[in-house]
């Protein structure tokens, strides 16, 4: 089920599971089943566009998103920071959207970056 091996599954993949009758109709490791991750996927793209576009460093794009200068990038970090610098509304920053977003970003699979 865990295409994108981040050890997360969206609802649709494990409902599609769920609704299996045969096991024939179990899709294997190399089937291709819809997992969206389109939010976590624009998002890091609009960091992208943001750190490429101000023309920061490395070093500069991570301070300017640890808004607490600890010398890590929480999960409340990030928060902060793509709603000030890439304008995405506080609504649509739901705690299972970030969960997923640091699960695709944290090399450590942590709640920090």
């Amino acid at each position: 089920m865990d295409e994108n091996k981040i050890g997360m599954v969206d609802f649709e993949k494990f409902n599609r599971i769920l609704r299996v009758e045969a096991p024939s109709q179990i899709p294997g490791p190399g089937d291709i089943v819809e997992d969206s991750f389109a939010w976590q996927e624009n998002i890091a793209n609009l960091i992208r566009g943001y750190v490429r576009g101000s023309k920061l460093t490395p070093l500069e794009a991570f301070r300017s998103f640890d808004q607490d200068f600890d010398g890590l990038i929480s999960k409340e970090d990030m928060a902060i920071s793509i709603q000030k610098f890439l304008k995405v509304r506080p609504e649509e920053i739901l705690n299972s959207r970030m969960d997923r977003l640091f699960r695709i970003l944290s090399f450590y699979k942590t709640e920090q970056i």
